[in-house]
């Protein structure tokens, strides 16, 4: 015997064909839409939780060289909002844009190949990538270049070095990220400190000013055109 639809599963069948219809009719205007109009619709598309949508509407974009679509379909195959998480092609895309110079891709990536697993982790990559995003000012690259070199991962083990990564994480952390991160960054370089000779910390110094003394590049744009 045929059961009558309550009115929670009419609900959810007519919210299920509402985000499809979306979708479909995002995706056909995509294909007439120039960049500017083809990221408000990714974002209408994020809106009403339709990410494996936002990433179709982006994917075009990111083959042309746009280097924040580029990281946005990176991340979405992270986290598997894209409708499959495959950390392999994440990386692929974190890497078009990292090449392009944007931070916020350069420490992504390092951290994929840092906390991966099997052919995936990658202490070399992750070290390289964090630097470049690093020397941009991305405090959390920072702070983890501080804890690569304490442990001797993807290099020498190098208390100086860890110092110095350590204290610029410190000093930029606050705006970047808030929360518990400044106690965490300086507790780790208080510890490392307590290790060094007196030499080694004044030499610790040394590189953090020379660092603060050039003119970095700014960290890389937001995700997000403006």
């Amino acid at each position: 015997m045929n059961s009558k639809p309550t009115r929670r599963t009419t609900f959810a069948f007519s919210h299920a064909a509402l985000v499809a219809f979306f979708a479909s009719n995002l995706c056909m205007q995509a294909a007439v839409a120039g960049p500017d109009e083809i990221w408000q619709q990714a974002r209408k598309a994020e809106q009403v939780g339709d990410y494996p949508g936002m990433v179709k509407l982006l994917l075009p974009l990111a083959e042309e060289g746009d280097i924040a679509a580029q990281y946005m379909v990176g991340l979405m195959h992270e986290t598997g909002q894209s409708g499959q998480r495959d950390l392999v092609i994440a990386a692929k895309w974190y890497r078009k844009a990292a090449d392009q110079g944007f931070a916020r891709a350069q420490y992504y990536l390092g951290d994929l190949y840092y906390r991966g697993k099997g052919d995936m982790q990658n202490y070399g990559e992750a070290m390289k990538w964090y630097r470049r995003a690093a020397d941009q000012g991305t405090a959390m690259a920072q702070h983890m270049l501080g804890i690569m070199y304490v442990k001797g991962q993807g290099t020498e083990q190098d208390y100086v070095q860890a110092y110095k990564w350590f204290t610029l994480a410190s000093t930029l952390l606050p705006a970047a990220a808030g929360g518990n991160y400044q106690p965490m960054a300086m507790k780790a370089r208080d510890a490392v400190e307590a290790k060094m000779t007196p030499e080694q910390i004044a030499q610790g110094k040394k590189l953090v000013d020379e660092w603060k003394a050039v003119d970095e590049s700014p960290p890389g744009k937001a995700p997000y055109k403006e």
